[in-house]
């Protein structure tokens, strides 16, 4: 039988020490990249789910509508809006309002005043310590949302016309209304 000698086991043990320490060193390498890759996934996750939430939860609350006619059509759509439970503030000039009709689509934009590429806005409520008429849309806002139908390439809304309506915000659920006007118009005001 072989016998080993002296010399011959300590290369032995040299030798599974190295083998050890670059387990060791791999093992540490291996590590740090999966806790570095748990982090980054983390926080995409955060990130992820904090849009998500922002997207479901910001949207406009359409409150009122009514209609301003002359002549048996109408010619400006005004609509008083807040915002849905949970939402964020909204920018007015960062929102765009679609309107379709028989006749076409028109994209607005914000203004103080309605014409033919913009729609106007006024606050009607503000909560205390808030800028008056500022664009900027907090809970407890109600906003005057005037859309002139004439300004636009769009022509006037006569009876039993419907018009649909989308407020899109930069960031949230866009907001989707359906109006339809009366059999007989013949007051200047019309409920819609």
């Amino acid at each position: 039988m072989n016998r080993l000698r002296r010399k011959d086991e300590g290369a032995m043990g040299i030798g599974t020490l190295i083998i050890f320490i670059a387990m060791v060193l791999v093992s540490a390498v291996a590590a740090s990249v999966l806790i570095s890759t748990a982090f980054n996934l983390q926080q995409q996750a955060l990130r992820t789910g904090e849009e998500a939430i922002l997207e479901v939860s910001s949207s406009f609350l359409v409150l009122d509508r009514y209609g301003i006619s002359s002549g048996g059509e109408i010619h400006t759509i005004v609509l008083k809006v807040g915002l849905a439970a949970g939402a964020s503030g909204q920018d007015l000039n960062q929102t765009v309002i679609q309107m379709m009709t028989a006749d076409g689509e028109v994209n607005l934009l914000a203004n103080r005043t309605a014409d033919a590429t913009h729609y106007g806005y006024a606050s009607i409520i503000k909560q205390e310590g808030r800028e008056e008429n500022s664009q900027y849309v907090e809970s407890g806002d109600l906003y005057a949302i005037t859309l002139n139908i004439t300004a636009t390439a769009l022509d006037e809304l006569g009876t039993q016309a419907r018009v649909d309506i989308n407020i899109i915000p930069k960031h949230g659920t866009p907001t989707y209304v359906r109006i339809a006007t009366p059999p007989t118009i013949t007051n200047e005001y019309v409920r819609l």
